[in-house]
């Protein structure tokens, strides 16, 4: 059940210490509530700018009808729903739905798994895509026969899938519900197995995948540049085709180049916001801080990749571009102002002739050898 507008405007704005606010909200405590107005601001601009780069996929994949986007398009469907998911949470703190039951159960287990394993499932299919393109730049006729399959593909994604699950597991037991409110449960956060896999999950989701990211997109970049030297100075009938295969592989090695430079430098940090994620030490101030930073960091590494592609590639940048450029052109076309007449003049597009050649033109063209 969703609040009504000026319930959910006076709950946001509602400063209050720690404890329960009313019989419908859930205590949140202050620095909690300070730090969930800025992740929400954060979270939301990043929700806007994955679903522009989700639309511009699915503007290639369909209006285009180009191949090959499985990967890429997964890992923005996953920056979609991690950053919804992040705005939903926020939301929840700030009260702005009527608590229940289901609801208070679902962000206190629920929610935080769901959170965790679409952000680790993103950062596994970064590794995916750094092995895709190891493998077509080292072994190209096996990556043509059977990397490219689709149900190669979807085991990629699909273990994936399974690794940030297990990696994320951890969560579904790191709340407990008590008194209407969400506390950290002592019983199970204290315990050594507990602490051991958590340790162990963290070691590998963040710190052994950046390693293997980083030295794949190294690998990656440095097989371009030994099949550039190998070609320089090779005369062939199809150098147009392989000179479109080499930008092709080049745009998207510098992609995965930037998405492991970007995992480093955002998600080494948030690591140890992680790993030392208690609830007596998330009201600290200067820990509230530091979280701010990290979450901050975060978002920033899931959103960048519109960024990322319209940096690399020349046709995402042509249709975003052209996603732009429609509403524009079709309002200024209805604008009077721009037209000497004053009028609007719109000719439908099966009224339009093309121009054709004058007639003593044609005899001055010249065939050259």
């Amino acid at each position: 059940m969703v609040l009504s507008f000026a319930v959910i405007l006076a709950r946001i704005s509602n400063d209050t210490s720690g404890g329960p606010e009313d019989a419908s909200c859930l205590s949140v405590d202050s620095v909690i509530r300070k730090r969930r107005h800025y992740d929400l601001a954060f979270s939301s601009t990043g929700f806007v700018f994955s679903t522009l780069h989700l639309v511009v996929l699915l503007y290639i994949r369909c209006v285009k009808r180009r191949k090959g986007f499985e990967l890429l398009f997964t890992q923005a469907s996953l920056s979609f729903l991690s950053l919804l998911f992040l705005v939903i949470g926020c939301l929840f703190d700030l009260c702005v739905f009527a608590p229940s039951p289901a609801l208070l159960f679902f962000r206190a287990h629920i929610w935080l798994f769901v959170v965790n394993s679409l952000i680790a499932a993103y950062s596994f299919l970064i590794v995916v895509l750094c092995i895709d393109r190891y493998v077509a730049l080292t072994r190209p006729l096996y990556y043509r026969v059977h990397f490219v399959r689709y149900r190669t593909r979807l085991g990629m994604i699909l273990g994936s899938f399974v690794l940030a699950v297990i990696c994320a597991v951890k969560w579904l037991l790191f709340n407990r519900m008590q008194d209407n409110n969400v506390k950290e449960n002592e019983y199970i956060t204290a315990n050594w197995a507990y602490v051991l896999f958590r340790t162990a999950s963290v070691v590998f989701q963040y710190f052994v995948c950046g390693v293997v990211m980083v030295l794949l997109s190294i690998c990656n970049v440095l097989r371009l540049k030994e099949l550039s030297r190998a070609h320089a100075n090779e005369l062939r009938m199809s150098e147009r085709a392989r000179s479109t295969w080499r930008t092709n592989h080049r745009t998207i090695a510098k992609i995965c180049s930037f998405l492991a430079i970007s995992f480093v430098l955002f998600n080494w940090p948030y690591s140890l916001v992680d790993y030392f994620y208690a609830d007596e030490i998330n009201v600290v101030p200067w820990f509230a801080v530091l979280s701010l930073v990290m979450n901050l960091c975060q978002v920033l590494f899931i959103q960048l990749n519109l960024f990322f592609f319209a940096f690399c590639s020349r046709s995402y940048r042509k249709i975003l571009f052209h996603i732009f450029g429609i509403p524009f052109l079709r309002v200024r076309a209805l604008m009077p102002c721009c037209h000497p007449s004053g009028k609007v003049h719109i000719t439908p597009a099966s009224a339009q002739k093309p121009k054709m050649l004058p007639k003593e033109s044609t005899s001055t063209i010249v065939s050259l050898p």
